[in-house]
């Protein structure tokens, strides 16, 4: 019989052994989390904290909402306000015979298997308790809708139930895909903010020069020449941003135009010049700079789902006013169009996940992954082996840590942990270095093993027991220099993941045991 594997004979036959079980295994891409050869819930390992809904990106390419509720001490519910944002859409749910009436924000009731579903008019919602109501969640619901609690335990009917206490709950990004497959965790540490308005409605709240603005699916709003004058365009002329590096992204899809415009205006744009201003070509993928002053990094294009690119361009100016969308440039013909959605224009070198705006700029505050103490080693073992891999947005800033990809800490002098640096003449190099008693060891991979860009994949293990650090990367083995004095005491210490970090991480593992040089080769992707 014909079969499509290889067995466990066959894979050691050419050189592929199965590596050894991982003492923790935290495998994001399948939210599947495996400590000591038993599965685990996410929550029993790790310690998330992030506060507000956060958006990600959801298997067809839907931007969705992570698992939220806004409701304080859901199982036992009682009438209360909640904080919510103005123009965006909720949903209350609620289980029991009672209801619950709204008021404020808006207007409604929710009753057992039928949910309110508002748009809210102001920043302050009252959920009014009537009868017995046993369970009662609200959650932001525009966009493409709220994703599924991952750690759901009632089953059918409380898909998008989240338990709370005293406080609202906010989940991890979890089940984050990039261009239809599964990417893991998506994790941003650092606050960002969307200095564009009315990015949830441009066709209503967008100036249209020389154009029309209308909502087509997916969410998107095409721009079409009318014909009248050479620039059709989409344009906030309020954005009021200062001094500063900012990063301008958009979500666009291919019209008759055959590219896509994107442009910032202001004054004292570095290299001269008063806007930045670039082309995407649809068929080859590239850029063309139709402005004076260039881009801070060469701009940049990333598959979000079939058809649908993130484009990006980071720059420095001295002011930003405006922010301009066109289907084509310098042509009037009428009809011409192109389709866009999600703009953002934040402060930063890399762009962020959409914070979605109304009539004012929005932020959204970092969040913090952490491997718990508890589920490591009571005492530390004589070495240690460790893997990891994901996907990163990052610039090179000349930064000597641009990336964090963890950090195992107990006090400021013992410590492992790994990083990117984009620093010293490296353009995205790993480093894994180990300190303890003042002094540290460091792995250094190669120096352009990673380019700057959005999605960068990122692979690497390291080994270290008492005289020996190592990194493997892109298939090269580095060690330790000077060689460590000794394996660094972590016990007791958790594990900070992604620290500083601007995407998705996909898989951690780590091993109470020496892999070896060949064994830690096999482990990067």
């Amino acid at each position: 019989m014909l079969t499509t594997g290889l067995s466990i004979t066959g894979a050691a036959v050419q050189g592929r052994w199965p590596p050894p079980s991982a003492l923790l295994d935290l495998d994001f891409r399948q939210d599947r989390y495996v400590q000591a050869g038993t599965g685990r819930r996410f929550d029993e390992l790790l310690a998330y904290s992030g506060s507000g809904p956060r958006t990600f990106t959801g298997p067809a390419g839907a931007c969705l909402w992570a698992a939220h509720n806004l409701v304080l001490n859901s199982e036992t519910p009682a009438t209360q306000t909640i904080t919510v944002d103005t123009a965006a859409g909720y949903t209350v749910a609620m289980q029991g015979p009672g209801s619950v009436a709204l008021s404020g924000a808006a207007a409604g009731t929710a009753a057992e298997g039928s949910p309110a579903v508002v748009t809210a008019g102001s920043a302050a919602l009252t959920l009014t308790v009537s009868g017995t109501v046993t369970r009662m969640w609200a959650y932001r619901s525009d966009l493409g809708g709220m994703a599924d609690n991952p750690d759901n335990l009632l089953g059918a009917g409380f898909e998008t139930y989240v338990p709370s206490a005293a406080s609202p709950v906010f989940k991890a990004r979890r089940n984050a895909y990039e261009n239809g497959a599964p990417a893991g965790i998506k994790i941003e540490s650092g606050t960002a903010e969307n200095l564009l308005l009315h990015t949830l409605a441009p066709a209503a709240n967008w100036a249209s020069p020389n154009s029309t603005l209308a909502e087509v699916p997916g969410g998107f709003v095409r721009i079409t020449s009318n014909g009248t004058g050479n620039y059709p365009r989409a344009e906030r002329a309020d954005v009021g941003g200062g001094a500063g590096t900012y990063t301008a992204q958009v979500e666009v899809r291919a019209g008759n135009s055959g590219g896509f415009v994107f442009r910032a205006s202001g004054t004292g744009f570095s290299g001269g010049g008063d806007s930045v201003a670039y082309r995407f070509d649809f068929s080859t993928g590239t850029f063309s700079k139709l402005a004076a002053a260039p881009a801070l990094y060469p701009p940049v294009a990333a598959l979000v789902s079939p058809g649908v690119y993130r484009l990006a361009m980071t720059f420095t100016a001295a002011t930003v006013t405006s922010f301009s969308m066109y289907p084509a440039w310098n042509d009037s013909t009428p009809g011409v169009y192109a389709d866009f959605r999600r703009p953002q224009l934040e402060p930063g070198h890399t762009p962020t996940s959409f914070i979605p705006t109304a009539g004012s700029t929005a932020a959204r505050p970092g969040e913090t992954l952490a491997l718990r103490a508890s589920a490591l080693p009571a005492s530390m073992p004589d070495a240690v082996s460790l893997a990891l891999d994901g996907r990163l947005h990052f610039a090179g800033t000349g930064a000597a840590a641009a990336a964090r990809f963890f950090d195992w800490q107990a006090g400021a002098g013992a410590f492992l942990r790994a990083e990117l640096n984009t620093g010293g003449g490296a353009t995205g190099q790993i480093r894994v270095v180990s300190g303890q008693s003042g002094s540290a060891s460091t792995a250094s991979g190669p120096a352009a093993a990673y380019a700057p860009g959005l999605d960068v994949p990122v692979s690497f293990a390291a080994r270290h027991q008492a005289a020996v650090l190592e990194l493997v990367d892109q298939g090269e083995a580095a060690p330790g220099t000077p060689a460590p004095s000794g394996l660094p005491d972590l016990a007791a210490a958790g594990i900070g993941l992604a620290p500083v970090f601007n995407g998705h991480l996909g898989r951690f593992r780590i091993w109470n045991r020496d892999l070896g040089s060949p064994g830690a080769g096999r482990m990067p992707a």
